[in-house]
């Protein structure tokens, strides 16, 4: 039974229990680990004018909720590699009215593969993330017992923490919308561009 190629120690089923993960709105799951008692002022705020030094959190993808869709946070966040692997897609807007510079990063324990552990994105980038799809072919292999299936499911996935600092505020954050991506790509060289990524805006906010 081919595998997604990683050392993954602690089933989803023990994360989500010990870790006391909850569903998050990107996508994903959390649990908030670190708020900092300090604050400093800002002047871009909308409404508080105050701002954490920083906040920490832990945050899993498994099969049950694969992906986190496209959004973007004014802070900047420091992503640190647990175990699993994901795949990361950033567009940064172009300041000169131009199509977006797009990249892609895997967070995984596979350094010479390309692989990083730890992935640093600064405020004002749209961010996605998802299980490679490579690694989710498994689950679909014929004749899985019910038993394996469920010990394929708890072995694929991938757990960060993230420190975001200034700490997050959900007024410093935005869900990417359809028209967003049509902006972002409006002058791009084909029109289609685009359409790669729309499976990523979150559904319900399109």
């Amino acid at each position: 039974m081919a595998g997604p190629g990683y050392v993954y120690p602690v089933p989803n089923a023990q994360l989500h229990d010990t870790l006391k993960l909850e569903k998050h709105i990107e996508g994903g799951y959390y649990t908030v680990t670190h708020v900092s008692a300090h604050t400093f002022p800002t002047i871009v705020a909308k409404s508080n004018d105050r701002r954490l030094l920083g906040t920490t959190i832990y945050y899993l993808l498994d099969p049950a909720s694969p992906r986190g869709y496209f959004h973007m946070n004014a802070s900047t966040t420091m992503h640190f590699h647990h175990a699993g692997r994901a795949r990361y897609t950033l567009l940064r807007p172009s300041k000169t009215r131009g199509p977006p510079a797009i990249s892609y990063v895997t967070v995984g324990d596979n350094l010479e593969a390309g692989e990083v552990r730890q992935l640093l994105v600064e405020g004002g980038v749209w961010k996605c993330s998802e299980i490679p799809p490579e690694d989710l072919v498994g689950l679909a292999e014929e004749g899985l017992s019910p038993e394996q299936l469920i010990e394929k499911r708890e072995r694929i996935g991938c757990l960060i923490s993230e420190l975001v600092f200034p700490g997050f505020e959900w007024e410093d954050h935005a869900f990417m919308r359809m028209t967003d991506l049509h902006d972002l790509f409006k002058n791009a060289e084909s029109s289609d561009d685009w359409k790669k990524y729309q499976e990523y805006v979150r559904p319900d906010v399109r």
